[in-house]
This record gives C-alpha cells, structure tokens and sequence, in this order.
C-alpha cells in the first residue's frame, strides 16, 4: 500500500475468529485474522443470509472477506471469498463423503461464488478443482500458499517421546507420527496396513495417531474404533492421541518423530506437513492433491499405497542419516513459506478486488 493510500477497510464475518483453532481451516483463520488485522481495518458483522437484509457495520467497507464454506452474508460491495479446497468435487471421493455434509457444501459454495469478485485458493490444484467445478475465471483467482510460524514450530522443542511414552504407559519407542481427522480420504487405514508391513521387517516403530472424528458426520465411532484397532500380526504398535492436544505437545511431538506421514488420497493443501517439515520431522507425503506442492523437494512423495509408503518410510527408518537431511531439507522449506507471507498475499488480493469493484 502506497504511502498517500488509505487504509483499507474490510469486513468479514463475526463468527471467523469464533472457529476452532484446533483443526487445519481454523488454524489458518486464527493466524491470517491476527496478521490482516495489522494491515488493514479489519471489522467484523454478523452475517445476515437474508438477501434482503445487509449486515450491519459502522461505515461501508471497501471489500468483504467471505469463507467460501459457509453460506454467505449479504453483502453490499466486492467480496474475496476464500476456499481451502472443493474436496467434494473431486471424483475419487464423493462415494466417501456423506451425502448431506457434501450438498452443504456445494449449495454455500455455489453461493458464494456468485458474489466472489475474487478466489482466494492455497495451491494450484485447488485452484483447477474450483475452475472446473464452477467454471470461474482462473483471471479471478489468486493462488496464496499457507504458511507457518517458524518460531513456534520448530525442532527440538518439547519431549514428544516422553508424551507418547505416557500416554501409551510404557517405554519410549521410535515412532511414524499422523495427525489429521479420520476422515476415509485421508488414507489412515492405508498407513496402518504399510505400519504392520513394516512390523513383520523388524521395525520397532509405533504409529502415534493425533486426531479425531470426522467433520462429515455426527457419530465418528466406527473411524475412531478402526484408528484405535491393533495393527495385523503386531499388537501393541498403535498410540492413539485424541485431540485436541495444545501447541506446544503437537510440536513436541512432530520434532521428535523419526518419521512424519501423510498418506491422504487428496489435499487441497496439507498444512501438517508444512508444520511437520518446520519442526525438523522427515516427511513422506502421498501424491494426493497438492501435497507435492507442498513439499517440493525437501519431502517424499508416493502414490497412496500400502507398499509404496512401506518402502519409502523404510528407507527413512532405515538411514539415520537420510531422515536428518530430509529433516533438514524441510525446515528450510518451512522457513520460506510464513504466515507473514500469506497475509501479505491476501491483503494483495483484497485491494485488487476493492479496486476492481470500484
């Protein structure tokens, strides 16, 4: 913004800084929130989904911040809506996704981008999933990578292996860490089968297992039940970790990860990874959406498959060394891709689309 610009005003929806900070969307809202705020005059309304009805704010702003996963407030000028992906779009999926979680979605979505003056998307793959879902413009649409806070998500910070050692009441053994939801498309049933593969080869590695539920469905027992299960031919092996866990123990426990996995069928972006890769953790990621975007060269990438996980985390497990310059190689990565660097990006975006509806 040029010295004789005016601050730009935007207001977004009231109930943005009320979302869970516990999972990936909310972390991304909790970080970018507090960083525009800084940048720009951020206000917040309550939304009104009545389109005869606008929200109600102190003076009209110059653009409208909108979460493309919820219907819509009415606005009243240029909006820059924002998706994390449009996973229930993606073919390979729907048959895994309830039915009335993914018309939910759509019908907001479809909302939302009949008053999106522009897109906000983390990676390119999403991107092509919301051109070819919706038909937007690609001109529309701004590809601003998430980040992470390097200070607060780096090596060596925490003793993950004495967390894992009290929860499983026990000695401390290596283990392959997932973190995510048990949602079917993130492919933890497959991890499990390469974790048990790797059992009957003689490592001795635990999978430690942070997450809970599913946000598709009301009653995730059956998922929390399968997570929970021994592993084929090799009780004891699994730690389960529900969330939420704070902070500073999910960092604890990435760093001191002999491996980190993420093994998903698809993701619009992957921002575990990233957070593991800043805290040091060697990281083997599918090639599921735009996970490979994510990681670049300084992570694994196999396809989604119980054998190719297995021998790429075996030769991880297996080579101290490797894993050390995998780890090394992603903390860099990390470093490059802040949360800073985002913000900076998304106020680009705002005033682009301000300008526009002028």
């Amino acid at each position: 913004m040029s010295p004789t610009r005016s601050r730009l005003r935007v207001v977004a929806g009231s109930t943005l800084p009320r979302r869970r900070k516990t999972n990936g969307h909310g972390r991304v809202w909790l970080e970018l929130l507090k960083r525009l705020s800084k940048q720009v005059d951020l206000r917040f309304a309550e939304p009104s989904y009545l389109t005869h009805r606008r929200p109600s704010t102190s003076r009209r702003p110059d653009v409208w911040l909108v979460n493309g996963h919820s219907p819509p407030p009415a606005v009243d000028g240029p909006a820059v809506v924002v998706f994390h992906e449009v996973s229930w779009h993606v073919p390979q999926l729907r048959e895994q996704l309830l039915a009335s979680w993914a018309e939910l979605h759509e019908t907001a979505a479809q909302q939302c981008m009949t008053l999106a003056t522009r897109v906000l998307i983390p990676s390119s793959v999403a991107a092509k999933e919301v051109v070819a879902a919706y038909g937007t413009d690609a001109e529309r649409i701004d590809i601003v990578p998430y980040g992470v806070d390097p200070r607060r998500f780096r090596p060596g910070r925490g003793n993950g292996a004495a967390i894992v050692a009290g929860v499983a009441k026990r000695e401390a053994r290596p283990y392959v860490l997932y973190v995510g939801s048990l949602l079917p498309r993130k492919n933890l049933a497959t991890l499990r089968l390469a974790m048990a593969a790797l059992a009957e080869r003689g490592f001795p590695h635990d999978l430690v297992i942070v997450g809970a539920g599913s946000p598709d469905r009301s009653d995730p027992a059956d998922l929390e039940r399968a997570a929970a299960e021994e592993l084929p031919g090799a009780p004891g092996r699994v730690v389960r970790i529900p969330s939420p866990v704070r902070q500073r123990q999910l960092v604890a426990l990435m760093g001191a990860a002999h491996a980190f996995c993420v093994p998903s069928l698809y993701e619009g972006f992957g921002l575990v990874a990233l957070e593991a890769m800043a805290c040091g953790a060697p990281t083997v990621v599918s090639n599921g959406g735009s996970l490979p975007e994510v990681v670049a060269n300084a992570g694994v990438v196999v396809e989604p498959t119980a054998i190719a996980i297995e021998e790429a985390l075996a030769e991880l497990l297996a080579s101290p060394a490797a894993a050390k310059e995998l780890g090394s190689a992603g903390r860099a990565r990390a470093e490059t891709m802040t949360w800073d660097r985002t913000a900076t990006g998304w106020v680009k975006s705002l005033h682009q689309a301000a300008d526009e509806g002028r």
